[in-house]
């Protein structure tokens, strides 16, 4: 190796100065076009990132813009606020519209702030608990804005991360126009039931006049014999104490006195039977106490009480009863009597002359079952979906108003319990009521009718 660079390096002197010039040249040119080459690739390079700086400047406009305007057009208030100190730190323009403020106005408010008084300590204590449980729906909520103008929300709040840092997204929906509807149909669903009661007791009214007027018929033929055998009595007597009586008028004197005990038994039936008859009207209309009040009922006592009180209207069917012993039942009476009512008398339009209506009871654990069968022509298939509508009815016109099983299935709902159908064409309907026996041991999360 030593003998070889020396050769080389002789070789390289005996060249001479024009040589060695040439090839510093060319070392110089080729480091030169090495440098272009790097710079070239470095001005790429540099292209490269500023289209890539550029597009993700361009998406990152583009998501601003997209955030801004979702937050801009968004129909539910939304706002940022610290998970530590519940301080906002965004809101967007519904949320301002909501709390009576510009949204800038309420950055570095507390959430304290936008409470009403009377329930801010238990929201406060339940937006709290976003950070054990990550997310938080108070399904009813009292804001309040700064010039103390209160309505009810819906409020959930969610932790939301961006990279290390954390905040509570707050969505509020306002329920002011929700409450208003309840309230309407509140109110409307009074008006409701009020027609349909009215509509029950005119026809109820119909059949107790004509139950009341037969006994009171033939009451009031009683005391008319009782007077024409009052007149004929004395005479009787002034010659029953004479100097003898025949034979003849003693026989007349036993059997006028016969017929005036039946005479007197019959009117006192009449006037017992038109007692009961008022009496179950009395209940029926008034109760014994509050018409909204619970009270513990027997159940099988106000299926007799509408029973005396639609007899009329069911003369033309059999009419079974089986009502065994049941535990009593917090309701109100007057309310499942109407329930009841209204079943009966659809029974009896349903079945034809000489069929059968049920009324059977039950009880089963704390629930309490009442039914109404008939035999009669049945609900069609394609109706059974809409029976429970307001003012559905596949009667003829004037003859009912569509509200009854409405109003019936809208109370038992109310007392926490079901009414259910069975029907089929041809054979009958069978109605049952399920009522738990004290509908406010039932929790208001658990499923109504």
């Amino acid at each position: 190796m030593t003998g070889v660079g020396v050769v080389l390096f002789v070789g390289a002197a005996a060249l001479g100065g024009a040589a060695g010039f040439w090839l510093e040249r060319h070392s110089v040119r080729r480091l030169l076009e090495r440098m272009r080459g790097t710079q070239r690739e470095l001005e790429a390079t540099n292209r490269s990132l500023e289209a890539i700086v550029q597009a993700r400047t361009r998406d990152v406009l583009r998501a601003e813009r997209k955030y801004r305007s979702l937050m801009g057009q968004a129909p539910t208030g939304i706002l940022l606020w610290d998970p530590e100190t519940l301080e906002i730190s965004e809101a967007n323009v519904r949320a301002g519209e909501l709390l009576g403020e510009r949204p800038r106005d309420l950055v570095g408010r507390g959430a304290e702030s936008l409470l009403s008084p009377h329930d801010r300590t238990r929201t406060l204590r339940a937006l709290r608990r976003v950070l054990e449980v990550g997310n938080v729906h108070l399904d009813e909520v009292w804001l309040e804005s700064r010039a103390g103008v209160t309505f009810p929300a819906e409020v959930v709040a969610s932790i939301v991360r961006f990279d290390d840092e954390s905040a509570v997204l707050v969505l509020i929906r306002d329920l002011s126009d929700l409450k208003e509807f309840e309230r309407r149909t509140a109110l409307l669903n009074q008006q409701i039931r009020r027609t349909e009661k009215m509509a029950s007791m005119g026809q109820l009214a119909a059949g107790v006049a004509h139950e009341i007027n037969n006994p009171m018929g033939y009451v009031s033929s009683n005391i008319n014999r009782l007077v024409e055998y009052a007149k004929r009595l004395p005479e009787l007597i002034r010659s029953a104490s004479g100097s003898g009586i025949s034979i003849g008028a003693l026989a007349e004197v036993n059997e006028l006195v016969g017929e005036l005990e039946e005479i007197a038994l019959d009117a006192n039936e009449g006037v017992s039977r038109v007692t009961e008859i008022v009496r179950a009207l009395r209940e029926f209309s008034h109760g014994t106490s509050s018409a909204t009040r619970l009270e513990w009922v027997d159940l099988n006592k106000v299926v007799r009480n509408c029973l005396t009180l639609v007899r009329n209207e069911v003369k033309h069917c059999a009419v079974e009863l089986n009502l065994p012993e049941l535990p009593p039942v917090r309701c109100q009476p007057l309310q499942i009597g109407q329930v009841v009512m209204n079943l009966v008398l659809n029974a009896a339009q349903a079945a034809e002359r000489g069929g059968r209506i049920s009324l059977s009871s039950h009880a089963s654990g704390e629930v309490v079952h009442i039914a109404v069968e008939d035999n009669g022509r049945g609900i069609a298939v394609e109706h059974l979906p809409r029976i429970f509508e307001p003012f559905f009815t596949t009667k003829p016109v004037g003859c009912g108003t569509g509200l009854g099983l409405a109003v019936s299935h809208e109370i038992v709902r109310r007392h926490h319990g079901q009414l259910c159908v069975d029907s089929r064409v041809g054979r009958g309907t069978r109605f049952v009521i399920e009522l738990p026996c004290d509908p406010s041991a039932v929790k208001e999360g658990e499923p109504k009718a």
